[in-house]
């Protein structure tokens, strides 16, 4: 009990007395009775008991109020609705107070005011059956809260469970990662001796082709050799016919012979330039086959590299090295003025054809879709020290009402040589991915799983073992989701789901800039909060 139910207590004993009291004239009293004592008697003894009742009274009122107070700070410590109750109850305290010193002052003329004070009493009365309604509520959801506890040691209890199952299967993940890393070792050497067979088929041919075309033109000149003897063996024979004009005929018979022979001799030399224009157009035919080689080679060697995990450990260092600052800042108006909210945080940036964007949770912004503040003057700002990439709006995508990007200039990036990580184009190539938690402090491969029901979001196993010997950690909202080949895959929308991104289509309607008023920003929020809470319960 409290100050106002005491003052109430007493208020109602008061008037009890001024009502029994009786305020007629007395009769005199008769000669053999003594008039002091009985006057004495009649007024003395009722008013010390009447004392010791209200000293009593106010004695349980003070300590009842003394446990009630308690139970309210507990109250109000625990929720923000008992703390409501409670300044309810303050106001009508107060109120009270006010009524019982009007009441006081007003005590000298109570016979004229009894029906008013009549009144009072009802009111207090009503006032006692809320205040006692209240108490019961704030019991009831203290009785909740109890069971809210133990419903939360029972999870953790299964979660210690789970844990344990985790640690079991450490060694089999090992032994898994052993293999795949041997069977990567394998392609790698199997890529390698297929070159270097490629290597020694192409020098081969040349070497082939080479001999062939020098053998060739061996026997064109062994033939043009003997031409040309033929020919001096004919100028030879003419002066012989000069001179021996009586050998005529014997001469012309020889000069016929060579006549044939000539003929002879350049159908041979035709037949060799037609060997000479096939082997031409074989040595062709081989260079484009070389080529072609060379062409499926290449293709081969891009579908290895993309059918290839990467090592985990490269990959991380690769993205610990191309990380970028992350800082948005936004006025909130308050009573006496407006204070500044800002966050900051790091993430990467993402390419998806078209554009490039750093993208953040919004937990990672002074937003919050739980409780909508009104905000305004927006700046979102993306840097890779010293180096700003980009500078100006926050932006949300239709993926997901809790994912936001701002847009960042490409050649800045590419001048500064920070890599921009592209969307996967088949993100479900691999059953598991790399996840790197949103603090940069942990890494590991994690398995998931499509959903027919959720075809824009895969569920991951929280099941994750770190390559650090960091130990086992799950995933958490915000985590950025890699491809095993490096590309990017999604963002974890919370602890068991993630979002696959694959373009970065955004909201119209949903940019925050230094334009933006306090009363869009809110009501942007509701939205987006109504767009969440519309999404299968899991991915809340």
């Amino acid at each position: 009990m409290n100050k106002t139910l005491l003052l109430i207590i007493c208020d109602f004993l008061l008037l009890n007395l001024l009502a029994l009291t009786r305020w007629d004239k007395v009769e005199p009293p008769a000669a053999h009775k003594p008039p002091v004592p009985e006057v004495s008697a009649n007024t003395t003894r009722p008013s010390n008991d009447l004392a010791d009742m209200l000293k009593l009274a106010l004695e349980q009122e003070q300590a009842t109020r003394n446990q009630l107070q308690q139970r309210l700070q507990f109250a109000e410590a625990d929720s923000q609705t008992r703390a409501q109750t409670l300044a309810q109850l303050q106001s009508q305290k107060s109120q009270l107070e006010s009524n019982l010193k009007q009441s006081q002052t007003t005590a000298q003329d109570l016979s004229q005011r009894y029906a008013s004070a009549t009144k009072q009493v009802a009111d207090a009365k009503q006032q006692q059956d809320a205040l006692t309604a209240a108490i019961k509520n704030i019991e009831a959801e203290k009785a909740q809260i109890v069971g809210e506890k133990a419903q939360i040691i029972a999870e953790k209890s299964k979660l210690a469970q789970e844990l344990q199952q985790r640690q079991q299967a450490i060694a089999t993940l090992e032994q898994q990662k052993t293999a795949v890393t041997q069977q990567a070792s394998n392609l790698a050497t199997s890529v390698r001796v297929a070159q270097a067979e490629k290597d020694l088929l192409r020098d081969q041919m040349e070497k082939q082709m080479q001999a062939a075309l020098a053998a060739k033109q061996a026997e064109l000149e062994k033939q043009q050799q003997a031409l040309a003897d033929l020919e001096k063996q004919r100028q030879a024979v003419a002066a012989q016919a000069a001179q021996f004009a009586t050998a005529a005929k014997v001469a012309e018979t020889e000069r016929n012979l060579l006549r044939e022979n000539l003929t002879d001799l350049k159908k041979t030399v035709e037949v060799v330039q037609k060997e000479k224009e096939q082997l031409q157009s074989q040595t062709a035919r081989l260079s484009e086959g070389v080529g072609q080689l060379a062409v499926k080679s290449g293709e081969l060697a891009k579908e290895i590299r993309e059918n290839t995990p990467i090592n985990m450990n490269l990959m991380f260092s690769e993205f610990l090295s191309n990380r970028v600052d992350v800082a948005v800042s936004a006025q909130q108006s308050v009573i006496f003025g407006s204070g500044d909210r800002s966050r900051e945080t790091k993430s990467i940036l993402v390419y998806d054809g078209r554009n490039v964007m750093a993208i953040v949770h919004i937990t990672d912004t002074p937003f919050s879709l739980s409780t909508p503040l009104g905000m305004d003057r927006v700046l979102a700002r993306v840097a890779k020290p010293p180096q700003v990439l980009g500078s100006g709006a926050l932006t949300f995508i239709t993926a997901d009402p809790r994912l936001a990007v701002i847009p960042v200039s490409m050649q800045q990036a590419l001048a500064i040589g920070v890599k921009m990580y592209p969307v996967a184009k088949n993100p479900f190539k691999f059953t598991e991915a790399v996840l790197v938690n949103r603090g940069g402090r942990h890494y590991g491969e994690v398995e998931f799983k499509l959903d027919s029901k959720t075809p824009d979001y895969v569920k991951m196993k929280n099941r994750i073992i770190s390559s650090v010997l960091n130990g086992e950690f799950s995933p958490s909202t915000g985590d950025i989701v890699l491809s095993k080949t490096g590309e990017f895959l999604g963002v974890m929308v919370n602890s068991d789901y993630c979002a696959v991104l694959r373009t970065f289509e955004t909201l119209p309607g949903y940019t925050f800039d230094e334009r933006t008023t306090t009363d869009m920003v809110r009501n942007r929020l509701v939205e987006l909060n109504t767009k969440l809470t519309r999404l299968p319960f899991a991915l809340q």
